[in-house]
């Protein structure tokens, strides 16, 4: 089992819960062992979307921490999204947050050494807060620890008073959502277990598997949303779209996806097709931190044998104009539908060929050996 706890900047209160988690912290902790801690108030922001493993504890389980800023829910959307693609089990992982315990002592001391770069006022605020949010953290493990022993229920009781604050906190959710499902006959990679890791160590820093295809497998074109832009280049990549000529309202409003994606779907992978070199072709939003969100992933994958050659983002939200986004805006966040709807369709015809131009640079990278170079370019159709 492999445990994430995860906050703004895993700095704070994800090492304490982490290393609460692994019994090197006494209770209550003091100001010294705070500061002692490995990671703690250590992060800077090149790190966030890094995932650093921190030990393993009693039970043989792995424990890591990581920076998911404020996507919290994305970033578990898009980590659950890839491990359902890849086929690794539910019951290998679990993801807690732990920024519903954050106060205001450990935001303001964050912000001042962290994001301003006054350490020593800043340090000081994040210690008393890690000290004020101790006993929460400390609940908050001890129910870690009873659902890992009971089998990872998705729902378990909690002898707290803040049973529904700490339920928020643990996220074991399944991607099951409209499209995200691949075909039942598609072949579903898994990674390889057993890695041997050690503390500190970024995933990645292992030896690659030589079995690893040369050829990715598995395909997602990004944007915000995961229902204009990447909706529209998947479908150009599988045919489903014309590539000589501008399709016409009909046509882009009959994409299942086209502006149907709710804002609680934002960060799942969607099912678009399967290509006639047999990758699978995904949308996925990546809200409002693509970087960081694709160096997560990567991280994840890596940690279970899984190499980016076998999947390629390619970014769709490059190619949408200011209608689109526009439109994106007022049809999914404020639910203008039949004022947003149509101008995301106007922004999609008025910049469709870059779509295809995006299309055909990734089927050119695609089709050559390690996924580089010029290869056969996607097939025109009118």
């Amino acid at each position: 089992m492999k445990v994430f706890y995860h906050c703004y900047g895993a700095a704070h209160s994800s090492v304490v819960a982490a290393f609460l988690h692994l019994g090197r912290l006494s209770s209550p902790p003091t100001a010294q062992q705070l500061r002692d801690l490995p990671y703690f108030d250590r992060q800077e922001k090149a790190s966030h979307g890094r995932i650093f493993f921190l030990g393993q504890d009693g039970e043989g389980n792995d424990i890591y921490i990581f920076a998911r800023r404020n996507v919290a829910q994305v970033a578990v959307r898009v980590l659950t999204g890839m491990a359902y693609i890849f086929g690794l089990p539910a019951e290998d992982y679990l993801f807690v947050n732990t920024t519903l315990f954050t106060n205001w002592l450990l935001t303001l001391g964050g912000i001042l050494s962290r994001q301003m770069g006054l350490v020593w006022p800043g340090r000081l605020f994040v210690t008393k807060g890690a000290q004020k949010a101790f006993p929460d953290l400390l609940d908050l493990v001890t129910q870690v620890k009873k659902v890992i022993k009971q089998e990872y229920p998705p729902k378990y009781p909690l002898a707290s008073t803040r049973a529904s604050t700490a339920a928020l906190c643990l996220e074991k959710q399944a991607n099951r959502a409209l499209g995200s499902i691949p075909p039942r006959g598609s072949q579903v990679p898994r990674g390889s277990a057993g890695t041997t890791r050690r503390e500190g160590a970024r995933p990645g820093q292992e030896k690659e598997d030589p079995s690893s295809p040369d050829q990715p497998e598995v395909i997602f074109y990004q944007c915000y949303g995961s229902t204009h832009s990447s909706v529209v280049s998947g479908a150009i990549h599988l045919g489903q779209l014309p590539t000589r000529r501008c399709p016409a309202k009909k046509e882009i409003l009959a994409l299942p996806l086209f502006d149907q994606v709710a804002n609680n779907q934002i960060g799942r992978p969607f099912f678009l097709g399967i290509d006639g070199d047999g990758r699978r072709v995904y949308a996925i939003g990546l809200a409002s931190q693509p970087a960081l969100l694709k160096r997560l992933a990567s991280d994840f994958l890596a940690l279970h044998g899984i190499t980016d050659k076998q999947y390629r983002f390619y970014n769709a939200l490059a190619q949408a104009r200011f209608l689109v986004r526009l439109g994106g805006f007022l049809s999914r966040r404020l639910g203008l539908v039949r004022l947003g709807r149509p101008l995301t369709v106007l922004g999609i015809q008025q910049n469709y060929f870059a779509f295809v131009r995006l299309v055909e640079r990734a089927q050119s990278e695609l089709t050559q050996p390690g996924g580089k170079g010029e290869g056969k370019k996607l097939t025109r159709r009118s």
